[in-house]
């Protein structure tokens, strides 16, 4: 009977570091889940940020195509003027 509440006794210690063991494998795991959701929203901030630059971008684009279009017309108006003003006052 001693030999078997010895081998209880060494089954239970041993069921007791195994536990803490596992205990604290299930708390790094929850560090690194915490840890990895942190990097999961700042990539995501990072993309958002991105993803604003970026229309920002194609709208000064826009603009500035808008621009020299405008520009272009202008200088064609210009032209127009310039040829047309000499013959109509002669």
């Amino acid at each position: 009977m001693s030999t078997e509440l010895n081998t209880l006794r060494v089954s239970a210690g041993r069921l007791e570091a195994e536990s803490k063991d596992v205990q604290i494998l299930v708390d790094s795991y929850k560090e690194r889940i915490a840890e990895l959701q942190k990097d999961i929203e700042d990539h995501k901030t990072q993309i958002q940020e991105l993803k604003h630059a970026q229309a920002r971008e194609k709208e000064e684009e826009k603009e500035k195509r808008k621009q020299e279009m405008l520009n272009d017309m202008m200088s064609k108006i210009d032209m127009v003027s310039f040829l047309v003003l000499p013959i109509s006052q002669s």
